[in-house]
């Protein structure tokens, strides 16, 4: 969570590689992807910037995430080899309804 928290702003990084490190990288062909340098890149449901990355091992799976915007760092951490963590977005749901009803 740490981790996380000091990729939100400038101070551990400079403003300028938490850009490179978040900007959606291209095909030789040109063609965009959804991968920065070490995460997907994404915007959520209420176009916030959000960057995330999972992995997993012998029994283990996780889930990492950033919402750059709203400032909200989320970690899964499952004792299961190939958890399915797919529920970890209706997380990131209730983070979106909650921010959505701040902002009314």
């Amino acid at each position: 969570m740490r981790f996380g928290a000091a990729l939100i702003q400038p101070g551990f990084l400079k403003a300028g590689t938490l850009e490179l490190l978040f900007t959606a990288q291209h095909t030789t062909a040109g063609e965009a992807t959804p991968y920065g340098i070490g995460w997907f890149v994404a915007k959520d449901t209420l176009g916030h910037r959000y960057v995330y990355h999972g992995g997993g091992s012998v029994g283990g799976s996780t889930a990492f995430g950033v919402d750059r915007d709203s400032r909200v760092v989320f970690a899964l951490v499952t004792n299961l080899t190939e958890a399915r963590l797919a529920p970890g977005r209706e997380i990131q749901a209730v983070f979106d309804s909650v921010a959505s009803g701040l902002r009314r």
